[in-house]
């Protein structure tokens, strides 16, 4: 074998051809490989190797078949790595004998989709543009033995070698495939590819130029990746300024995309060292406005933000780079300014996470601060607006036995006359939680005359509101009720403790600034229900009904199913409590209770809304008939 191995190798034809014709075994050394200074080969493969195309000839003469055209060996390339799995055909073209190549192709039908141990499903063709060989891809391309489009990776990537030109930022064989017709645009099969198309690979391994290539051919720059990011987000995760500059230039990206994808990157807790990157990245950003002479529009300053305002130069910023807290205000006050210019709802969530953080610090008045101001933006924009977060936050405070700051509290409240609130339909259901949560300010901190009167103003104004439901509930209709639970916006329960209904506090604190403007017989629209029928229905407090009843509840009222409040009691005692109110029964009630049951004429006592009306109607009349007090009832009064 090795007389066998020196004929090949010094390409002696006639020799090895005489040699060969003297073996009654020939094929069993054509189809052996041996060992030969680490390379694992065949006798093919070493003529491949050195270019003897004539003995290739004889070779595929004596035992023309794929058995020993695709055997696979080891084949050293001249770089002094090696090809696990190579075939002659790979020894041939590694090697630069591209007419050895053609004759293994053309004679011996060697396959160029063959792959390697080393890079299985890749033929010829990606295996070579992994190995940058562009000799090697112009061979196959230009003789038709390989497709730039149709030649692809076998495995379930099924990557093109553009895709592999691309990811390794190859351009000149990147530049070649383009000519030659390769797609910009094709995006690999599987789903588990962090990027798919060729654009989106290049940029994922910040390979500018070829990226630059491939835009100017064509390729798609929207595209993102399978996690969502686009050519920006990857050039900004690697940091990239060559890559950021040129998609500046070639203005796929705004200045304030880039502001924007790098403050969105920045560390969201105080304890975090802030990240070298993203200074880095803004600095890039100032100097590109100095560049285009385009500079920030800032708003005033704002005491969410310490009264801070953003650095309009490289050097401010250089001088606050060592303080993080003061680098994530930073980033905030870019968010906010490009945010509010595209109307955008995402400075909402933005704002959130730095009000969670100073919730964690107990910075408690700024969260109120942040959330005041998040308000006011979403009205302003017509998004949908909501205190439960405010609610959930004097929970918190609450729950931490910290002092909720009254002055900011009561600016929270004034949000219920706010345009977005007032004829909101559940907005009510707020201003309810918030006169709980004022029930306990006054009851568990420590206030001045001035700060409870300004508690007590804003609920006087409340009251003056005459704020309903959809369904006809009132303020004490929605105090008195166990199903407002229902109605608290609060996951935690140990926060929902805070807000438990029916509240005889928030009810005391409502009559005491209010009762001059609060109907103590208003009626829902379901059922008829008082305040006092919702109480009877849902508690068993003695004192919360007695306090009722103090103020002149009427305990006679008939609901739409003909039950007075005492009907829903099960307590002897609290019986006891309305029946005494009850007896003797006032002569006006007789005399509307009457009438409703007689079903008497009423029109001419007014229309349907005078206090006469209403009087009746509340003793029986919602029951008694539907068409009670109309010109068709056959008794005149």
């Amino acid at each position: 074998m090795d007389r066998l191995y020196r004929l090949t190798q010094d390409g002696l034809c006639s020799q090895l051809n005489t040699q060969l014709n003297e073996l009654s075994n020939a094929v069993d050394y054509l189809i052996t490989l041996n060992w030969y200074d680490g390379e694992h080969l065949s006798l093919l493969m070493i003529a491949a190797k050195n270019g003897h195309d004539d003995l290739v000839r004889i070779l595929l003469s004596y035992y023309n078949s794929v058995e020993q055209v695709e055997l696979k060996g080891t084949v050293k390339k001249p770089d002094g790595e090696y090809i696990g799995g190579g075939t002659a055909l790979y020894a041939a073209c590694f090697y630069g004998h591209f007419t050895v190549a053609k004759t293994l192709i053309e004679i011996g039908h060697a396959n160029p989709l063959q792959d390697t141990y080393e890079y299985p499903h890749c033929p010829l063709l990606i295996f070579a543009t992994t190995m940058d060989r562009l000799d090697i891809v112009r061979f196959l391309v230009e003789n038709s033995y390989s497709d730039v489009n149709e030649t692809k990776s076998t495995d379930r990537n099924r990557c093109t070698a553009l895709t592999w030109a691309a990811l390794r930022g190859y351009t000149s064989i990147a530049k070649y495939l383009v000519e030659n017709g390769a797609d910009v645009n094709y995006c690999c099969s599987s789903a588990y590819l962090t990027a798919r198309t060729p654009i989106s690979f290049a940029c994922q391994t910040v390979h500018v130029e070829v990226v630059r290539l491939l835009y100017d051919a064509g390729a798609d720059i929207m595209i993102r990746n399978n996690t969502g990011r686009t050519l920006l987000d990857n050039a900004i995760e690697r940091n990239s300024h060559p890559m950021i500059n040129f998609l500046l230039e070639k203005s796929i990206n705004t200045i304030e995309d880039v502001e924007l994808a790098v403050c969105s990157r920045s560390y969201r807790s105080f304890s975090n060292v802030f990240s070298d990157k993203v200074v880095s990245l803004l600095k890039l950003v100032l100097h590109q406005r100095d560049l285009l002479q385009k500079p920030k529009i800032c708003s005033p300053p704002k005491s969410i933000y310490n009264h801070e305002q953003e650095c309009q130069t490289i050097e401010e910023l250089a001088k606050i780079e060592g303080n993080r807290d003061r680098m994530y205000i930073e980033t905030l006050l870019i968010r906010e300014r490009i945010f509010q210019s595209r109307n955008s709802i995402e400075i909402i969530e933005c704002l959130n996470d730095y009000a969670n953080m100073l919730n964690a610090h107990k910075e408690f008045g700024k969260c109120i601060d942040i959330g005041i101001h998040l308000f006011y933006f979403r009205q302003q924009n017509h998004f949908e607006t909501s205190l439960h977060g405010f609610v959930h936050l004097f929970c918190r405070i609450l729950d931490r036995d910290e002092t909720i700051p009254v002055q900011r509290f009561v600016q929270v409240c004034q949000l219920v006359f706010e345009p977005s609130q007032i004829d909101y339909p559940t907005s009510i259901y707020s201003a309810v939680l918030l006169v709980v949560i004022a029930t306990k300010i006054l009851d568990q901190q420590e206030n001045t005359k001035e700060e409870k009167k300004l508690i007590y103003n804003w609920i006087e104004v409340l009251c003056q509101h005459k704020m309903i439901t959809e369904h006809g509930l009132t303020l004490i209709h929605i105090c008195a009720m166990k199903e407002t639970n229902s109605n608290v916006n609060c996951r935690s329960q140990k926060l929902r403790r805070h807000l438990q209904f029916p509240n005889v506090a928030a009810f005391r604190l409502l009559l005491y600034c209010g009762r001059q403007y609060l109907c103590y017989d208003a009626v829902d629209f379901s059922n008829g229900n008082t305040a006092l029928h919702c109480l009877c229905r849902d508690s068993n407090d003695k004192e919360f009904i007695k306090l009722l009843l103090d103020y002149g509840f009427h305990v006679d009222c008939v609901n739409e199913d003909g039950y007075l409040p005492i009907d829903y009691v099960k307590n002897d005692e609290i019986k006891t409590l309305l029946k005494s109110k009850t007896n003797p029964s006032r002569l006006k009630c007789l005399c509307a209770r009457m009438i409703a049951q007689q079903c008497f004429n009423i029109e001419c006592l007014g229309p349907p809304s005078s206090c006469l009306n209403q009087f009746v109607l509340l003793h029986g009349g919602l029951h008694a008939n539907p068409t009670c007090g109309t010109a068709n009832d056959k008794t005149e009064l």
